[in-house]
């Protein structure tokens, strides 16, 4: 019994690779046509600044530096700060180790002027800029849930960061999507699947003092 379920793995395995293959082809025929049809148009410069607006070598250090500085964020909101740190460091370690399984090679029409900052970065599958964009994005859209005009604008930026990887030829279109995914999921986590602020991982700072005073009253 045991050498007919192994066949019956196997026969999945090879249907599976092959589609995967052939969705892997369209997604590159798909993404080629679309690179040539507006990279032309769209100034380079304007793309390369999305590029640098979404880079983590920015956002990544930004929330423990702001953290430093009590007077820029409301003490009420700098928990905020903490589950966007938290959020950069679980987006790199999920994206670095999908990119290192997958291996996935850039397009090949790729200009050779990006910034790496790690060996991984070479690699095309997941989209890193797309994940993070969008993960702030999604955190804005549950802590800012009220103030629609911030959001907004913060939704809009994270959706051309996110077109603007196809169109300099950095990424294919299924990176983006997959990037998207792992960006929302990742607000998923933090809220505990929710996406809700009042479920997220850690409470205000306020709370531990209460309850250390509390403690030793």
């Amino acid at each position: 019994s045991a050498q007919p379920s192994l066949q019956i793995v196997n026969i999945a395995t090879i249907v599976a690779m092959k589609l995967l293959s052939q969705i892997g082809e369209y997604d590159r025929k798909i993404t080629a046509s679309l690179y040539y049809s507006v990279a032309p148009v769209i100034p380079r410069p304007f793309l390369k600044a999305l590029e640098w607006a979404g880079d983590g070598t920015f956002w990544v250090p930004l929330p423990a530096i702001l953290w430093m500085y009590p007077s820029v964020v409301p003490a009420s909101h700098r928990h905020f700060l903490m589950h966007l740190f938290f959020g950069f460091l679980l987006d790199l370690l999920v994206i670095g180790s999908i990119k290192m399984l997958v291996h996935r090679r850039r397009p090949k029409y790729n200009k050779d002027d990006m910034h790496l900052v790690v060996s991984v970065d070479k690699y095309s599958f997941p989209s890193g800029h797309t994940s993070r964009c969008v993960f702030i994005a999604s955190f804005a859209l549950v802590v800012l849930n009220e103030e629609w005009h911030e959001t907004f604008f913060i939704c809009i930026w994270a959706t051309m960061t996110a077109m603007s990887r196809v169109a300099l030829g950095r990424h294919y279109i299924g990176d983006v999507l997959a990037g998207t995914c792992v960006g929302v999921a990742l607000t998923g986590v933090l809220t505990k699947g929710t996406f809700h602020a009042n479920q997220l991982w850690l409470p205000p700072v306020g709370h531990y003092f209460h309850k250390v005073i509390h403690m030793h009253a």
